[in-house]
């Protein structure tokens, strides 16, 4: 069995985010979910996204910082996997049809804490995945695509253990999907 990692190449992609006015009007930044209603259950096919680097070529699969973005051909490609293992939100954004986020919700407690390298953000707020190190028998294997909790950075895929239209790692290659990178993880 082989695990890979895999996020948006933010490098090369688009990057979606939302309207700064949305944020103001909003007081997003100063967003108390204990005091104030849930504005992004509301409606969340309404919320504003802009695309943040237009300069940059379009690809199949976006960047956002908490979602896995991309197009219909990336949806129609791999909607058994996104289907099986979380769900696919549409996305509205100026001039643009047929975007979408991807919300895993298949949470793998497989990471070796002590192997794994975590990084903190500045604010500490916030952990990032650097170099992970899975536990081979915490995986499930029913989810071809999953995360591992309390860490922010990457979404995981199991390579060669489920049939090809299952198969998230070969239906983004065999198909020419564009906007990821990956990299094969260490299990132990």
């Amino acid at each position: 069995m082989r695990v890979m990692k895999f996020k948006a190449d933010t490098r090369k992609v688009r990057m979606l985010t939302i309207s700064e006015r949305f944020i103001i009007e909003t007081d997003l930044l100063n967003y108390d979910m204990l005091k104030k209603e849930d504005i992004w259950a509301k409606n969340w096919a309404e919320l504003p996204f802009y695309i943040y680097n237009p300069q940059n070529v379009e690809h199949d699969f976006w960047s956002n910082s908490e979602f896995l973005n991309f197009n219909k051909k990336a949806l129609d490609t791999c909607f058994t996997p996104f289907e099986m293992c979380g769900e696919i939100l549409p996305v509205k954004v100026e001039e643009h049809e047929d975007l979408y986020f991807f919300n895993c919700l298949k949470v793998c407690n497989a990471l070796d804490k002590e192997k794994s390298q975590i990084n903190v953000s500045d604010r500490k707020t916030k952990k990032y995945l650097h170099r992970p190190v899975l536990i081979k028998e915490r995986i499930d294997f029913d989810a071809p695509i999953f995360f591992v909790p309390n860490v922010h950075g990457y979404l995981f895929c199991i390579v060669d253990q489920f049939d090809r239209d299952e198969d998230f790692y070969h239906l983004y290659k065999d198909n020419d999907l564009t906007g990821l990178i990956f990299e094969e993880i260490e299990l132990i």
